[in-house]
């Protein structure tokens, strides 16, 4: 135990063991220098607050503007991305538009009577070449390796029976569903067939000319069946059709006369709007089997299921060869391809028709009469009896004669059906008529022990196996998306359709004749405007983004400037604490100093 002694001196106490003014002094010191180590800290930092201790609010609040402050400048980079896109975009379909208006041009000249058939097919070589590439620009055109025209960037359909139909575009308006479509009639292309030939020597023997379209040939007296048949099939190709020769047993063979062979013409294109116009000499055209006739393509025939579906009532369909436009309000339109018999080639219709027609031996022209209107009446939406006695009514026929044609279509569908739900019975037999989800709710009930799921299904494989429908599924997916704000869903959708020639439908344009070079001025002309709609659209996206950027820049630098008010350091003011708290700490080490040197009075007691 320390021993302490103690005086009074004029008031004043003085101890051995403890210098408490040092320590006074010693503390006032260290805060000081704690005070000043911060504030050195935040001059060579810049910074107000450069730990957590600092200010804990003030931290936490700055973190989340940093946050914020380099979501909105990546936002800024990615909307500029967008725009290059858009560019590279847009600057390929300029060159599109210059191609089709120079396919349009040429379309004008070929229409000219002043050209005969050689400077039309010069023409027609210039517009296969621009066909081609703007197929090549729909095919290749990329950005970041992601192809921007042939339809990667649209938004995603997929048809249950790509057999029955395919898509080919669709418009922005068209929202995520599915959407049911009947295929009741196949498109088909202008045929001519002709008879076997009478000719029974080695030339043709009679001479004349062959008109095909408005356009001509000459025919010698001294022609073999070669030399007639390539003077035919130059024709064909010079009007955009096909020239075959089949023999007897009606397979393709290479023309010959005495052989009892047949020519065959048929257009390239699908449609009533394409046609085969033969004409000439009576004689000349008998000889080889043909007759002077005119013969019109017919256009697909189809129906929307508005029930069962998202299309809405208001929807209308328009048709042309086998392509089908479903239009509706707010630019709704969705584009398919029909495919080639595949109204004809329904097993359906196929069993129905051989039941008719072989098993029962009934009237070919009334069993066609009945097995069609049949299959459109359930179609529309009614059961199978009430099919049926419109069935019989349109085509004369009895209940009694087309019980079993019935039960043959239906077997067709039945079978498709329980591919996948084995135990399915009459179910959907039994509710034809409903809607689809009557149907599904009786298939999923006891005792069927199948999903719902599993019953959409079994219900689309049998309505596609006797409806001959497809349903095309339209997905939320395919769209880019542009990341143009610092949060989650802050985003931006970019569409742009499949624009290829097909899309575009300007692939089988033929200027080789007049007739072809003025239809192509209509075709041309909605391509050329279609472009102009895409390209209006691409012209707005570009707008919208650069005035984002514009926002993004103000939104980051108001975030920034509040950020710094927390976070920074006052310079002027940080320097003005320095130099106080510099000299307060000169001042208390001198101070220790003297409080150091205080004892040293206490030794002059001791001596005295």
């Amino acid at each position: 135990m320390g021993f302490a002694y103690n005086t009074k001196r004029r008031g004043v106490t003085m101890r051995i063991n403890h210098n408490i003014p040092a320590l006074r002094a010693l503390h006032q010191l260290n805060m000081n220098n704690s005070k000043l180590d911060k504030t050195l800290e935040r001059l060579s930092s810049g910074l107000r607050i450069n730990h957590s201790s600092d200010d804990a609010a003030g931290l936490a609040i700055t973190q989340k503007m940093d946050t914020q402050v380099r979501g909105l400048e990546q936002a800024k980079r990615n909307t500029m991305d967008g725009i290059s896109l858009i560019q590279t975009a847009e600057g390929a379909l300029n060159e599109v538009h210059s191609m089709l208006q120079r396919i349009r041009e040429l379309s004008v000249q070929a229409s000219n009577g002043t050209y005969d058939s050689t400077d039309r097919d010069a023409i027609q070589k210039e517009v296969g070449q621009l066909q081609k590439e703007i197929l090549r620009i729909s095919e290749d055109i990329e950005f970041n390796e992601k192809k921007l025209l042939n339809g990667d960037i649209d938004r995603r359909a997929f048809p249950e029976h790509e057999d029955i139909a395919k898509i080919i575009s669709l418009s922005d308006t068209v929202k995520p569903g599915n959407y049911k479509i009947n295929i009741t009639g196949d498109a088909t292309k202008a045929i001519i067939k002709g008879g076997a030939s009478t000719v029974t020597t080695s030339t043709i023997g009679k001479s004349g000319k062959i008109s095909l379209n408005g356009e001509e040939i000459e025919i010698e007296a001294t022609d073999t069946a070669s030399d007639v048949f390539n003077k035919l099939r130059t024709l064909g190709e010079k009007v955009g059709a096909k020239l075959t020769a089949k023999d007897s047993s009606g397979n393709p063979a290479q023309f010959e006369f005495n052989k009892n062979m047949k020519l065959e013409l048929e257009i390239n294109q699908y449609g009533s709007q394409h046609k085969l116009n033969l004409q000439g000499s009576t004689d000349l055209l008998s000889s080889l089997g043909l007759s002077a006739q005119t013969v019109k393509g017919k256009d697909v025939e189809v129906s929307i299921d508005t029930t069962n579906s998202d299309f809405s009532p208001s929807a209308t369909i328009a048709v042309k060869g086998n392509v089908i436009t479903v239009s509706d309000i707010n630019g709704f339109e969705m584009k398919f391809e029909a495919q080639k018999d595949t109204a004809t080639n329904n097993s359906a219709y196929k069993a129905g028709i051989e039941e008719a027609t072989i098993t029962k031996s009934l009237d070919p022209v009334k069993s066609k009469v009945f097995v069609d209107t049949y299959i459109n009446a359930l179609r529309n939406g009614n059961t199978s009896s009430v099919a049926k006695t419109k069935a019989c009514t349109a085509s004369g026929l009895t209940s009694v004669q087309t019980t079993s044609v019935v039960d043959a279509i239906l077997a067709v569908g039945q079978v498709e059906a329980e591919k996948i739900i084995p135990s399915l019975g009459d179910k959907i037999k039994n509710n034809l008529g409903k809607s689809d989800n009557e149907i599904i709710n009786a298939i999923t009930a006891i005792p069927n022990p199948a999903t719902e799921e599993q019953a959409k299904s079994a219900l689309a494989a049998y309505k596609a196996a006797v409806f001959n429908q497809t349903k095309i599924n339209v997905l939320d997916a395919g769209p880019l998306d542009l990341q143009i704000g610092a949060n989650e869903g802050q985003s931006m959708e970019i569409r742009i359709p499949n624009l290829s020639p097909k899309a575009l439908e300007i692939e089988n344009l033929n200027l080789s004749t007049v007739e072809g070079a003025e239809y192509a001025l209509k075709i041309v002309d909605e391509a050329i405007n279609k472009i102009s709609g895409i390209r209006a659209k691409l012209g707005a996206y570009q707008n919208r983004l650069e005035h984002t950027v514009n926002n993004l820049s103000v939104a980051s630098e108001s975030m920034t400037e509040s950020m710094s008010r927390i976070q920074d350091a006052d310079m002027a003011f940080e320097m003005a604490q320095y130099t106080q708290k510099n000299i307060i700490t000169q001042a208390g080490t001198s101070m220790l100093a003297q409080a150091n040197q205080r004892p040293q009075s206490i030794l002059q007691l001791l001596q005295g």
